[in-house]
């Protein structure tokens, strides 16, 4: 059998694979991969539905449907449990860290359930990254007691 070196042809062509499952020396007949293909131009590896494609200048990128993982961020449905930094964080805090309410922007608040003497106004910050913000809203309890 002759073999060629790689070219830059834009072609998507089939795999060969061994005839036989072992890892031994073999002179027997060779077949082609089918729906195994790989593109030596775009340097894309195909395995049915699920590709593969990167070079040295470029990260890894993997597809498999509508999911696609491409410079390590997941792009597409995701379904299942989520573990590590991706969990998503409880915004429970006693510092107003997660943006407080204001007469200008939605926010958090903490429920408040006394008030002595007279509350301060509402805050009017308009700086949605602001983090001293502490919003304050009366709880049930507040309103029904006291108003």
């Amino acid at each position: 059998m002759e073999q060629r070196s790689a070219d830059e042809s834009d072609t998507n062509r089939q795999l060969l694979l061994s005839e036989r499952g072992s890892n031994t020396n073999d002179v027997n007949i060779s077949r082609k991969g089918r729906g195994l293909t790989y593109n030596n131009y775009t340097q894309l590896l195909k395995a049915g539905s699920l590709e593969l494609s990167g070079s040295q200048s470029q990260s890894l990128v993997v597809r498999q449907g509508d999911l696609i993982v491409e410079n390590g961020t997941i792009i597409g449905k995701l379904q299942g449990e989520v573990t590590g930094t991706a969990t998503p964080k409880i915004h429970l805090s006693n510092k107003p860290e997660y943006g407080g309410a204001s007469t200008n922007m939605f926010g958090h608040v903490k429920l408040v359930d006394t008030i002595v003497g007279t509350p301060t106004p509402s805050s009017d910050n308009q700086n949605e990254n602001a983090s001293d913000v502490e919003g304050l809203a009366a709880s049930p309890y507040l309103v029904y007691n006291y108003v």
